[in-house]
């Protein structure tokens, strides 16, 4: 996660935290923490931050120091978006899903008991969470619904241009696009090997775009 080329942070196991300035890596790892770190988000540059991880670890950076917050779970927490550090969501296992909204981490009603990957939103009345055997969740200010995927395989990561223009990625190469009102499946055109065409099959695990004709998908192999 970053704000610009010379901001820009990864988290991972134990604890594990780099910034980078644009040439030189630092070390900003929390000794405190001993289990993974799977999501970041941030205000900015000044911060705050949050990161979220294993065990329903949640860390956070006030613009001076990093620390361990109280979480509502022990269940481990793969991702977190939010408009702003003060109104977060960050989604987990087992269906889970928390929220911080004025400085406090609370749990959210859930309606899948399904591990949830990915969170990302365009408001705090348009919010969508995807994870395990294609489920898709949006929050409409109200409540979390369901929404029909049309695909068995686990979404690992969603991202979209706005209410109309949402991707999903995950398992088996999948790719799904929603338009506002329903998920398809978008068609990955085979690979070459050894001149032969191969069907892509490889995990997706992320997705993003620079503009309104070039999007991303980044995974395994």
């Amino acid at each position: 996660w970053g704000t610009a080329n010379d901001d820009i942070w990864v988290c991972g196991d134990k604890g594990a935290l780099y910034h980078c300035d644009g040439g030189t890596w630092t070390n900003e790892t929390l000794n405190s923490i001993t289990d993974e770190l799977r999501g970041m988000m941030g205000d900015g540059p000044a911060g705050p931050y949050i990161a979220v991880g294993g065990k329903g670890t949640i860390a956070e950076y006030d613009g001076a120091i990093w620390d361990k917050i109280k979480s509502p779970t022990t269940f481990v927490l793969h991702d977190v978006w939010g408009t702003t550090t003060n109104d977060a969501w960050a989604v987990g296992n087992l269906g889970t899903i928390i929220r911080r909204v004025n400085g406090t981490w609370q749990t959210s009603d859930s309606p899948t008991s399904l591990t949830l990957y990915g969170v990302w939103g365009r408001a705090t009345d348009d919010v969508y969470a995807v994870g395990a055997s294609g489920t898709t969740l949006r929050w409409d200010g109200i409540r979390w619904i369901v929404l029909r995927s049309s695909t068995p395989n686990a979404l690992r990561a969603v991202w979209g241009r706005n209410a109309n223009d949402v991707f999903a990625v995950g398992s088996k190469a999948t790719i799904m696009r929603f338009n506002g009102l329903y998920w398809s499946q978008v068609v990955i055109e085979d690979q070459l090997i050894g001149g032969e065409p191969q069907p892509v099959t490889d995990l997706l695990l992320d997705v993003w775009a620079t503009d309104k004709d070039t999007v991303f998908a980044v995974g395994s192999n």
